[in-house]
């Protein structure tokens, strides 16, 4: 699964997660300076969390720094 998050993010994740599948989430660049909520929630358990700002790795400090995706 992968995901930039909102709406039905955290419940198809959970739901991937209980069958196996891979979870790859996308913090969203809109939010440099605040993680979003679903960012909260999701990185407990998200195989790869990539972040596309620096100043979120100190919410997400196991985050991949990917870049602003264009």
């Amino acid at each position: 699964i992968i995901s930039t998050g909102a709406d039905v993010t955290v419940p198809i994740s959970i739901i991937g997660k209980l069958l196996h599948v891979k979870l790859i989430y996308i913090e969203s660049g809109g939010n440099v300076f605040t993680p979003s909520l679903t960012g909260r929630i999701v990185y407990r358990f998200a195989d790869y969390f990539l972040i596309q700002w620096k100043p979120q790795k100190k919410f997400f400090p196991k985050a991949i720094i990917g870049g602003p995706l264009i």
